[in-house]
């Protein structure tokens, strides 16, 4: 598990306790922050703002995405916008944009270095040639790939 993914268009039948949060956060896990429904309904801008806040109590805005979940496009907003919503959510000016830039690829590349060998070795699938590919090839270039 790399991401989190908070349900905030409802009231969430739980706490965030303090203890499993700062061990998912030094595993390196990011909580994502979901702002879409917040532009839609008012009822849903209050479980989104109150969830938010619950979160930004326990984990500090450490490791935190914001995004859309737009389901239209007049719903995706600018960066510097996400960055302030951030502010609205608990998160203070630095968190904001890291929310919205750096927490992204941290999670991203964290992600990727669990499906490698601590992000030393990867390893790539070649694609075998196939017939069609073969009559494309010049007569020298067909001898060397025969061999």
């Amino acid at each position: 598990v790399d991401l989190v993914c908070i349900t905030v268009t409802e009231k969430l039948p739980f706490y965030f306790k303090r203890p499993p949060v700062n061990v998912a956060i030094e595993r390196g896990l990011g909580f994502e922050l979901v702002y879409g429904p917040a532009i839609r309904d008012a009822t849903m801008r209050r479980y989104t703002i109150s969830n938010a806040l619950n979160l930004m109590q326990i984990c500090k805005g450490k490791n935190v995405i914001l995004s859309s979940a737009a389901e239209r496009p007049l719903e995706i907003r600018g960066p510097y916008d996400v960055a302030n919503l951030g502010l609205l959510f608990g998160l203070s000016e630095n968190d904001g944009k890291a929310a919205v830039s750096t927490n992204c690829r941290a999670v991203f590349l964290h992600g990727e270095t669990r499906k490698t060998a601590f992000g030393i070795i990867s390893t790539v699938k070649k694609p075998r040639p196939s017939e069609a590919d073969d009559e494309s090839l010049p007569v020298c270039k067909k001898a060397k790939c025969e061999g």
